[in-house]
C-alpha cells in the first residue's frame, strides 16, 4: 500500500513537473519570437513609411490592385494612422508564398510584399519537434507566419483559420491554457504573447509532446511498482527460508546440548549475516562446556585414583571460575583430611605397640609370680613333712 501511494504521488509530481516545464518552454519560445519580431516590426514600419525610397531588402512595394483586400477589410480598416500590420500569407504571381505588409499612411493603405522566409526564419528554429507549432496570427484567427514545414498547407487551406483558438488566446490575456485542437488531435497547451500590429505569437504543443517525459517516467514507475510488488511477495518467503533453516539447526543443536551431548559438532555457517554470528556463538558455547566438563572429569578421575595433588589446568571464565575453585578446594581438602587420617593412624599404631609391650610385661610378671608361688608351696610342703 505504501509503495502504491508513493508511486501515485510520484506520478502526480512527474505530471506536474512535465506540464510546468512545457508551460515554461512555451512561454519562453513565444516571448523570444515576439521580441525578435518586435525588432523587425520597427524596421519594417520605418521602411513602409519611407515608401519607394526605402532600401529595405526582401520588401517589395505593390500597386493597389495587385491583391484583392476585400477579405481583409476588417483588418486594414482597424490599422491606426502611421501603423502597419501583417496580413495572412498568400501566393504571389510567381507562385511564391509571401507575407503582405499593410501600412496606413493617413490617406490610403499601402501594401508591401515581404519574403515569407524572412520572418518565418524566426519561427522555424523554434518549432522543430513533432507535435509542436509556433505561429503568428491576427485576432481573427488568420495565420500570418508559421514554420516552413507546414506553411504551404496552412496558407492554402482556409480551414486552418483559428478563429475560436484566437478568441481563447485573447481572453487568456497572455496566460497559458489548455484547449481541444483538431490540428493536434486532442488536448493542446497554448502559450501566447501579443505584439505590435494586433498580432499574437502563439506556441501550441500537444499534450503527448509536453508530457513525453512524464509518460516515460510513468512507465518507469509502473515497472518499479510491479517489481516492488513481486519483490514484496517473493522476498519474505526467500528470507524466511534463509533465516528459518539456520535457526532451526541451531535449536536442534541446543536440544542435543540440553540432553548432555557436548561432543557433536555444530554445522558451519559462512553466510556473513546474523545467523553466522548465532552459529559461531553456539559453537563457542559447546566448545567451552565440553572443555570445562572434560577438565572436571579428569580431576575427579585422578582423585578417584588417589592422586591428591591433581589440579585443574584449564582457565575458567565468568561464573565458571567458581567451579575451578571448588575443584581445587576438593583436592586440597582431601589432601588435608588424608594427612590427618595418616597422623591419627600413626598415633593408633604407636598406642597399640605400647599396649602390646605392657601385656607382654604383665604376662612375664604373672609367670614369675606363679613360679614364686609354686616355690613357696614346695617349701611349705617340705616344712610340713619335716
Amino acid at each position: 500500500a505504501t509503495g502504491l501511494l508513493m508511486t501515485l504521488v510520484s506520478a502526480i509530481g512527474a505530471y506536474t513537473v512535465s506540464y510546468n516545464d512545457g508551460v515554461k518552454l512555451g512561454t519562453n519560445i513565444s516571448e523570444s519570437v515576439a521580441s525578435s519580431l518586435e525588432g523587425e516590426y520597427e524596421y519594417l514600419l520605418e521602411a513602409m513609411a519611407e515608401g519607394e525610397d526605402s532600401a529595405f531588402e526582401n520588401l517589395s512595394y505593390l500597386s493597389d490592385d495587385l491583391y484583392d483586400l476585400e477579405d481583409y477589410a476588417a483588418i486594414t480598416s482597424s490599422i491606426p494612422e502611421g501603423e502597419m500590420t501583417f496580413l495572412p500569407a498568400v501566393e504571389n504571381e510567381a507562385k511564391e508564398i509571401v507575407t503582405l505588409v499593410a501600412y496606413n499612411d493617413g490617406t490610403d493603405i499601402l501594401l508591401g510584399e515581404l519574403t515569407y522566409d524572412y520572418l518565418g526564419a524566426y519561427i522555424s528554429g523554434m518549432s522543430g519537434k513533432e507535435g509542436e507549432l509556433v505561429f503568428v496570427a491576427d485576432a481573427y484567427g488568420n495565420i500570418v507566419i508559421t514554420s516552413g514545414e507546414i506553411k504551404e498547407e496552412m496558407t492554402a487551406d482556409k480551414a486552418y483559420k483559428f478563429t475560436d483558438l484566437m478568441t481563447a488566446v485573447i481572453e487568456s490575456e497572455g496566460e497559458a491554457f489548455d484547449t481541444e485542437s483538431k490540428f493536434f488531435d486532442g488536448d493542446t497547451l497554448i502559450c501566447s504573447y501579443e505584439i505590435s500590429g494586433g498580432l499574437y505569437v502563439v506556441y501550441a504543443a500537444g499534450h503527448n509532446q509536453i508530457l513525453e517525459s512524464y509518460e516515460t517516467l510513468r512507465n518507469i514507475l509502473i515497472i518499479i511498482l510491479v517489481v516492488s510488488i513481486i519483490t514484496a511477495l517473493v522476498c519474505p518467503f526467500i528470507l524466511a527460508g534463509q533465516i528459518s533453516k539456520p535457526v532451526s539447526d541451531a535449536a536442534n543443536r541446543l536440544t542435543l546440548l540440553s540432553e548432555g551431548d557436548i561432543k557433536s559438532k555444530c554445522e558451519e555457517n559462512e553466510r556473513g549475516d546474523e545467523t553466522q554470528v548465532l552459529y559461531e556463538s553456539l559453537a563457542k558455547t559447546v566448545e567451552t562446556l565440553s572443555l570445562y566438563i572434560g577438565d572436571i572429569h579428569n580431576v575427579l578421575t585422578e582423585l578417584s585414583k588417589g592422586n591428591l595433588n591433581v589440579k585443574s589446568d584449564v582457565e575458567y571464565s565468568g561464573d565458571f571460575i567458581d567451579i575451578r575453585k571448588s575443584l581445587d578446594g576438593i583436592s586440597d581438602n582431601l589432601k588435608v583430611t588424608m594427612s590427618k587420617i595418616n597422623t591419627v593412624g600413626s598415633q593408633v599404631l604407636n598406642g597399640s605397640n605400647s599396649l602390646t609391650s605392657g601385656a607382654q610385661l604383665l604376662a612375664e610378671n604373672a609367670s614369675h609370680e606363679a613360679a614364686s608361688i609354686e616355690q613357696i608351696n614346695s617349701m611349705t610342703s617340705d616344712i610340713k613333712s619335716t
